[in-house]
């Protein structure tokens, strides 16, 4: 998700868990997770001889933006809050089976969450996932790359509203893997686990 490449960690592996906690923490103390105004619902009615009709709610975009400020620190590669990053740590520094495996069941998870649901072509490139994460924070949310951007310039609504929804789906399920991971690493550090 980081725009620049990966950087080398700018804090000691314990001082990245603690990072790693309070990123999270931040996200879920935010107001689209606490009042759930993060929605990711879309529905599709048709009925003969009538138009289509899309409803869609995603909830509240101010909202949806401050907790992004804390979750993209998850997804960009140069954080030390990197979910991946977070889980290699633990990889690495930590010999304790039941930890091991919460971690890879966690990373499973959020893989599977970031996979998406739908796939989306625009100008011959495939967008699903990740990718669509990509697109949707630097062309529309924090950034303003032109290419980026094109993805949700003049989509038709009904096509609109099922990127949103995709999009807020792999943010809800994220968090969830995020947060499991959360607790494994607390449990960790109260433990004194890291060798």
């Amino acid at each position: 998700m980081a725009r620049r490449g990966a950087a080398t960690p700018r804090r000691d592996d314990e001082e990245r868990l603690l990072h790693y906690v309070a990123t999270v923490d931040r996200c879920i103390s935010r107001r689209a997770v606490q009042e759930r105004t993060l929605r990711a619902r879309f529905s599709i009615r048709s009925t003969i001889g009538e138009p289509v009709e899309v409803e869609a709610d995603h909830g509240d975009e101010e909202d949806v933006r401050s907790l992004m400020l804390e979750f993209r620190k998850l997804l960009a590669k140069d954080d030390d809050a990197h979910f991946f990053g977070i889980c290699n740590l633990v990889e690495r520094r930590v010999d304790d089976s039941e930890m091991l495996t919460y971690t890879r069941s966690n990373r499973d998870n959020w893989k599977v969450a970031l996979s998406g649901a739908i796939n989306f072509e625009h100008n011959g490139r495939s967008l699903r996932g990740e990718s669509l994460m990509d697109a949707w924070i630097n062309g529309v949310l924090f950034h303003s790359d032109p290419a980026m951007a094109a993805v949700f310039e003049a989509l038709p609504h009904m096509l609109s509203a099922m990127m949103y929804q995709d999009i807020n789906s792999m943010i809800i399920e994220c968090l969830r893997a995020a947060h499991a991971q959360r607790n494994v690493v607390n449990e960790i550090l109260e433990n004194g686990l890291l060798v």
